[in-house]
């Protein structure tokens, strides 16, 4: 009998692997790049895995935000994960392509905390610093692309780059 709750167990697991994250399917996968940025903010691109679940015009998969970009003349060179789980997609993937990943867990639902803005500040310098000869774009996304993203790009936008607030949000 204990061997069996444990399958169930594994088998519930798999299966919430798999489920489209709440709200999801309700934004946008992305639009375009930041104005005078190069952020792009996105919703999390999912597995395939969780995108046989989803109507195909809805779906949005690594793949896609690639082919966008590359459809406007623009390239990827960094992108930022703000999710609090590994469960979405599979980081190797966007090394796979050539592109940086960084990984910096922030709890949805939260204020982003202090340390979490400086530790991706750091990141995005490091990039610019080392990628001023090109124009590849900072993506960053936490599960919807708007709460967490938004708020440290806006914050960035201010602190970093020292935009009045009123031109940061808008």
């Amino acid at each position: 009998m204990e061997r069996s709750r444990s399958n169930d167990e594994i088998r519930n697991r798999r299966s919430m692997n798999n489920k489209v994250p709440a709200g999801w399917l309700d934004y946008s996968p992305l639009n375009t790049w930041i104005e005078n940025t190069r952020f792009v903010p996105f919703k999390c691109p999912l597995r395939s895995s969780i995108l046989r679940n989803i109507n195909k015009q809805d779906r949005f998969s690594l793949n896609d935000l690639i082919d966008h970009l590359e459809n406007q003349g623009r390239k990827i060179g960094l992108i930022i994960d703000l999710t609090d789980t590994y469960r979405y997609y599979d980081y190797r993937d966007v090394e796979d392509m050539g592109i940086e990943y960084c990984k910096i867990r922030v709890p949805g639902h939260q204020d982003v905390s202090d340390k979490s803005c400086q530790k991706i500040s750091h990141v995005v310098n490091t990039f610019l610093r080392d990628n001023r000869q090109n124009d590849n774009l900072i993506g960053i996304h936490c599960t919807h692309g708007i709460n967490r993203s938004g708020y440290f790009i806006v914050r960035y936008l201010i602190e970093i780059l020292c935009q009045q607030p009123d031109n940061a949000i808008a």
